[in-house]
Protein backbone atom coordinates (compact mmCIF):
# COMPACT_ATOMS: atom_id res chain seq x y z
CA UNK A 1 0.00 0.00 0.00
CA UNK A 2 1.01 3.69 -0.71
CA UNK A 3 1.85 5.97 2.01
CA UNK A 4 2.89 9.36 2.21
CA UNK A 5 5.66 10.05 4.41
CA UNK A 6 8.59 11.96 5.69
CA UNK A 7 11.99 10.39 4.65
CA UNK A 8 14.55 10.55 8.07
CA UNK A 9 18.17 10.09 7.87
CA UNK A 10 20.47 9.45 10.78
CA UNK A 11 24.47 9.27 10.02
CA UNK A 12 26.73 7.19 11.81
CA UNK A 13 29.29 8.10 13.80
CA UNK A 14 32.21 9.62 11.70
CA UNK A 15 29.68 10.01 8.22
CA UNK A 16 30.22 5.97 7.75
CA UNK A 17 27.01 4.33 6.73
CA UNK A 18 23.86 5.92 8.83
CA UNK A 19 19.89 4.56 8.92
CA UNK A 20 16.70 5.88 7.54
CA UNK A 21 13.25 5.71 8.19
CA UNK A 22 10.07 6.91 6.86
CA UNK A 23 7.26 8.89 9.50
CA UNK A 24 3.95 8.18 7.61
CA UNK A 25 1.50 10.92 7.19
CA UNK A 26 -1.24 9.56 4.86
CA UNK A 27 -2.47 6.43 3.34
CA UNK A 28 -3.18 6.27 -0.46
CA UNK A 29 -6.96 4.43 -0.42
CA UNK A 30 -8.28 5.48 -3.53
CA UNK A 31 -7.58 7.71 -6.81
CA UNK A 32 -6.49 11.23 -5.34
CA UNK A 33 -7.72 9.89 -1.78
CA UNK A 34 -5.47 9.98 1.10
CA UNK A 35 -6.25 9.19 4.65
CA UNK A 36 -4.48 10.52 7.53
CA UNK A 37 -2.57 8.73 9.85
CA UNK A 38 -4.21 9.81 13.44
CA UNK A 39 -1.34 7.80 15.41
CA UNK A 40 2.32 8.15 14.04
CA UNK A 41 4.06 5.43 12.55
CA UNK A 42 7.86 5.19 11.70
CA UNK A 43 9.22 2.66 9.38
CA UNK A 44 12.61 1.46 9.06
CA UNK A 45 14.09 1.58 5.39
CA UNK A 46 15.85 -2.05 5.26
CA UNK A 47 17.54 -1.22 2.13
CA UNK A 48 19.09 2.15 2.99
CA UNK A 49 20.43 2.35 -0.66
CA UNK A 50 16.55 3.40 -1.51
CA UNK A 51 17.37 6.74 0.26
CA UNK A 52 20.36 7.22 -0.76
CA UNK A 53 19.40 9.72 -3.31
CA UNK A 54 16.75 11.71 -1.12
CA UNK A 55 17.42 14.29 1.65
CA UNK A 56 16.62 14.00 5.27
CA UNK A 57 13.24 15.21 5.69
CA UNK A 58 11.67 15.25 2.18
CA UNK A 59 8.34 14.01 1.60
CA UNK A 60 8.56 10.53 -0.54
CA UNK A 61 6.17 7.72 -1.73
CA UNK A 62 6.53 4.10 0.49
CA UNK A 63 5.49 0.94 -1.07
CA UNK A 64 4.61 -0.80 2.21
CA UNK A 65 3.79 -4.58 2.42
CA UNK A 66 1.00 -6.04 5.00
CA UNK A 67 3.49 -6.79 7.38
CA UNK A 68 5.02 -2.92 7.27
CA UNK A 69 7.86 -3.37 5.12
CA UNK A 70 9.31 -0.72 3.13
CA UNK A 71 9.45 -2.10 -0.42
CA UNK A 72 10.48 1.12 -1.89
CA UNK A 73 10.59 4.90 -1.54
CA UNK A 74 10.47 7.65 -4.34
CA UNK A 75 10.01 10.79 -4.37
CA UNK A 76 6.53 12.39 -3.70
CA UNK A 77 7.33 15.79 -5.48
CA UNK A 78 5.04 15.14 -8.47
CA UNK A 79 1.92 13.14 -6.51
CA UNK A 80 2.34 16.06 -4.34
CA UNK A 81 1.62 18.10 -7.69
CA UNK A 82 -1.25 15.72 -8.88
CA UNK A 83 -2.73 15.74 -5.45
CA UNK A 84 -2.95 19.34 -5.27
CA UNK A 85 -3.88 19.93 -8.76
CA UNK A 86 -6.87 17.58 -8.06
CA UNK A 87 -7.45 19.72 -5.15
CA UNK A 88 -7.26 22.81 -6.65
CA UNK A 89 -10.23 20.86 -9.37
CA UNK A 90 -12.08 19.42 -6.19
CA UNK A 91 -12.36 23.45 -4.90
CA UNK A 92 -13.28 24.43 -8.12
CA UNK A 93 -16.27 21.91 -8.70
CA UNK A 94 -17.34 22.32 -4.70
CA UNK A 95 -17.54 26.53 -5.41
CA UNK A 96 -19.21 26.05 -8.67
CA UNK A 97 -21.80 23.41 -6.96
CA UNK A 98 -22.30 25.74 -3.36
CA UNK A 99 -23.07 28.66 -6.25
CA UNK A 100 -25.62 26.20 -8.39
CA UNK A 101 -27.16 25.36 -5.31
CA UNK A 102 -27.07 29.01 -3.95
CA UNK A 103 -29.17 29.94 -7.23
CA UNK A 104 -31.32 27.05 -6.46
CA UNK A 105 -32.13 28.07 -3.62
CA UNK A 106 -32.68 31.92 -4.99
CA UNK A 107 -35.05 30.68 -7.42
CA UNK A 108 -36.84 28.34 -4.51
CA UNK A 109 -37.25 31.31 -2.53
CA UNK A 110 -38.68 33.40 -5.83
CA UNK A 111 -41.21 30.64 -6.77
CA UNK A 112 -42.07 30.42 -2.61
CA UNK A 113 -43.21 34.37 -2.96
CA UNK A 114 -44.74 33.83 -6.24
CA UNK A 115 -46.73 30.69 -5.01
CA UNK A 116 -47.77 32.78 -1.64
CA UNK A 117 -48.77 35.59 -3.88
CA UNK A 118 -51.16 33.78 -6.04
CA UNK A 119 -53.02 31.59 -2.97
CA UNK A 120 -53.39 35.04 -1.80
CA UNK A 121 -54.73 36.20 -5.16
CA UNK A 122 -56.91 32.90 -4.80
CA UNK A 123 -58.04 33.83 -1.72
CA UNK A 124 -59.63 37.73 -2.74
CA UNK A 125 -61.01 35.59 -5.89
CA UNK A 126 -63.16 33.19 -3.62
CA UNK A 127 -63.87 35.62 -1.33
CA UNK A 128 -65.01 38.32 -4.36
CA UNK A 129 -67.31 35.35 -5.64
CA UNK A 130 -68.76 34.81 -2.14
CA UNK A 131 -69.89 38.13 -2.56
CA UNK A 132 -71.02 38.01 -6.24
CA UNK A 133 -73.08 35.43 -5.01
CA UNK A 134 -74.48 37.08 -2.18
CA UNK A 135 -75.37 39.70 -4.41
CA UNK A 136 -76.84 37.21 -6.84
CA UNK A 137 -79.20 35.99 -4.35
CA UNK A 138 -79.94 39.72 -2.87
CA UNK A 139 -81.32 40.52 -6.61
CA UNK A 140 -83.08 37.42 -6.78
CA UNK A 141 -84.96 38.42 -4.09
CA UNK A 142 -85.48 41.79 -4.62
CA UNK A 143 -87.04 40.10 -8.25
CA UNK A 144 -89.21 37.97 -7.03
CA UNK A 145 -90.45 40.85 -4.49
CA UNK A 146 -91.10 43.14 -7.78
CA UNK A 147 -92.62 40.12 -9.63
CA UNK A 148 -95.03 39.54 -6.85
CA UNK A 149 -95.86 43.82 -6.41
CA UNK A 150 -96.33 43.63 -9.92
CA UNK A 151 -98.69 40.46 -10.08
CA UNK A 152 -100.46 42.45 -7.24
CA UNK A 153 -100.53 45.48 -9.29
CA UNK A 154 -102.25 43.59 -12.37
CA UNK A 155 -104.85 42.08 -10.36
CA UNK A 156 -105.69 45.51 -9.05
CA UNK A 157 -105.57 46.96 -12.53
CA UNK A 158 -107.88 43.95 -13.65
CA UNK A 159 -109.72 45.03 -10.94
CA UNK A 160 -110.52 48.34 -11.93
CA UNK A 161 -111.13 47.88 -15.56
CA UNK A 162 -113.80 45.51 -15.01
CA UNK A 163 -115.33 47.80 -11.82
CA UNK A 164 -115.15 50.80 -14.63
CA UNK A 165 -116.88 48.75 -17.60
CA UNK A 166 -119.37 47.64 -14.85
CA UNK A 167 -120.48 51.46 -14.43
CA UNK A 168 -120.31 52.28 -18.02
CA UNK A 169 -122.53 49.24 -18.64
CA UNK A 170 -124.73 50.66 -16.32
CA UNK A 171 -124.44 54.19 -17.66
CA UNK A 172 -125.45 52.58 -21.47
CA UNK A 173 -128.02 50.68 -20.13
CA UNK A 174 -130.31 53.78 -18.73
CA UNK A 175 -133.79 53.68 -20.62
CA UNK A 176 -135.04 56.81 -21.82
CA UNK A 177 -137.64 56.73 -18.92
CA UNK A 178 -134.75 56.62 -16.53
CA UNK A 179 -132.88 59.13 -18.05
CA UNK A 180 -136.20 61.65 -17.61
CA UNK A 181 -137.15 59.98 -13.79
CA UNK A 182 -133.40 61.00 -13.46
CA UNK A 183 -134.00 64.62 -14.38
CA UNK A 184 -137.12 64.50 -12.16
CA UNK A 185 -135.18 63.73 -9.29
CA UNK A 186 -132.58 65.94 -9.82
CA UNK A 187 -135.34 68.78 -10.50
CA UNK A 188 -136.21 67.88 -7.10
CA UNK A 189 -133.05 68.15 -5.42
CA UNK A 190 -132.85 71.38 -6.95
CA UNK A 191 -136.38 72.44 -5.74
CA UNK A 192 -135.33 71.17 -2.11
CA UNK A 193 -132.34 73.50 -1.08
CA UNK A 194 -133.35 77.14 -0.65
CA UNK A 195 -129.72 78.39 -1.45
CA UNK A 196 -128.64 76.99 -4.99
CA UNK A 197 -125.35 78.51 -4.14
CA UNK A 198 -124.86 76.07 -1.89
CA UNK A 199 -126.48 73.05 -4.35
CA UNK A 200 -123.42 74.23 -6.62
CA UNK A 201 -120.62 74.27 -3.77
CA UNK A 202 -121.61 70.94 -3.35
CA UNK A 203 -121.15 69.42 -6.91
CA UNK A 204 -117.91 71.95 -7.31
CA UNK A 205 -116.81 69.72 -3.94
CA UNK A 206 -118.01 66.62 -5.56
CA UNK A 207 -115.88 67.33 -8.94
CA UNK A 208 -112.88 68.08 -6.90
CA UNK A 209 -113.48 64.58 -5.28
CA UNK A 210 -113.38 62.53 -8.25
CA UNK A 211 -110.40 64.78 -9.98
CA UNK A 212 -108.31 63.88 -7.00
CA UNK A 213 -109.44 60.61 -6.73
CA UNK A 214 -108.02 60.72 -11.03
CA UNK A 215 -104.99 62.12 -9.44
CA UNK A 216 -104.61 59.09 -7.11
CA UNK A 217 -105.14 56.90 -10.06
CA UNK A 218 -103.08 58.32 -12.04
CA UNK A 219 -100.05 58.58 -9.84
CA UNK A 220 -100.55 55.19 -9.40
CA UNK A 221 -100.23 53.91 -12.66
CA UNK A 222 -97.06 56.03 -12.79
CA UNK A 223 -95.54 54.15 -10.06
CA UNK A 224 -96.56 51.17 -11.36
CA UNK A 225 -94.39 52.08 -14.58
CA UNK A 226 -91.77 53.12 -12.38
CA UNK A 227 -91.99 49.60 -10.90
CA UNK A 228 -92.05 47.79 -14.23
CA UNK A 229 -88.79 50.06 -15.43
CA UNK A 230 -87.23 49.08 -12.05
CA UNK A 231 -87.53 45.41 -12.41
CA UNK A 232 -86.42 45.66 -15.91
CA UNK A 233 -83.39 47.40 -14.66
CA UNK A 234 -82.62 45.07 -11.72
CA UNK A 235 -83.61 41.86 -14.21
CA UNK A 236 -80.56 43.37 -16.40
CA UNK A 237 -78.25 43.96 -13.30
CA UNK A 238 -78.66 40.16 -12.21
CA UNK A 239 -77.91 39.10 -16.26
CA UNK A 240 -74.72 41.20 -15.69
CA UNK A 241 -73.63 39.80 -12.56
CA UNK A 242 -74.60 36.02 -13.43
CA UNK A 243 -72.18 36.60 -15.90
CA UNK A 244 -70.01 38.69 -13.85
CA UNK A 245 -69.63 35.38 -11.52
CA UNK A 246 -69.47 32.75 -14.44
CA UNK A 247 -66.39 34.77 -15.78
CA UNK A 248 -64.97 35.03 -11.75
CA UNK A 249 -65.72 31.27 -11.41
CA UNK A 250 -63.92 30.14 -14.99
CA UNK A 251 -61.06 32.34 -13.73
CA UNK A 252 -60.85 31.08 -10.31
CA UNK A 253 -60.55 27.41 -11.68
CA UNK A 254 -58.41 28.49 -14.20
CA UNK A 255 -56.03 29.98 -11.15
CA UNK A 256 -56.27 26.86 -9.15
CA UNK A 257 -55.37 24.76 -11.41
CA UNK A 258 -52.27 27.18 -12.35
CA UNK A 259 -51.52 26.72 -8.37
CA UNK A 260 -51.71 23.43 -8.42
CA UNK A 261 -49.02 23.25 -11.34
CA UNK A 262 -46.75 25.40 -9.52
CA UNK A 263 -46.90 23.66 -5.95
CA UNK A 264 -46.19 20.67 -8.29
CA UNK A 265 -42.88 22.17 -9.90
CA UNK A 266 -41.53 24.04 -6.56
CA UNK A 267 -42.04 20.35 -5.08
CA UNK A 268 -39.76 18.84 -7.75
CA UNK A 269 -37.48 21.65 -8.07
CA UNK A 270 -37.10 21.34 -3.78
CA UNK A 271 -36.56 17.61 -4.45
CA UNK A 272 -33.67 18.54 -7.47
CA UNK A 273 -32.14 20.81 -4.43
CA UNK A 274 -31.68 17.94 -2.02
CA UNK A 275 -30.26 16.30 -4.76
CA UNK A 276 -27.98 18.72 -5.48
CA UNK A 277 -27.17 19.36 -1.82
CA UNK A 278 -26.37 15.41 -0.99
CA UNK A 279 -24.09 15.35 -3.83
CA UNK A 280 -22.49 19.14 -2.62
CA UNK A 281 -22.18 16.65 0.88
CA UNK A 282 -20.54 14.01 -0.62
CA UNK A 283 -17.81 16.10 -3.03
CA UNK A 284 -17.42 17.73 0.51
CA UNK A 285 -16.64 14.66 2.40
CA UNK A 286 -14.43 13.69 -0.49
CA UNK A 287 -12.61 16.84 -0.72
CA UNK A 288 -12.07 16.57 2.99
CA UNK A 289 -10.70 13.35 2.65
CA UNK A 290 -7.99 14.59 -0.31
CA UNK A 291 -6.81 17.72 2.37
Amino acid sequence: MQYLAELQKTQAAFGLGGNSSVRLLARNTGENIWQPITNEQVLQVQDSSQARDFKDGQMVIAEVTASNQVQSIQDASKKIVNILQAFSRSQDKYKSAEEEVEQWKQSLNFQSQELHRREQELEQKELDLENLEARRQEIEELEEKFARERIEIEQLRKSIEVERGQIEAKAAALTSDQVEHLKYLIGQLSSSFSNPDSLKDRIHNALDLVNKRQEVLTSFWQNLDNLKNEAEKQKGLLNKSTEDLNVRKNQCQQTKIALADAQAELKAQRGILKLQENNMAMSRMQLDAQI
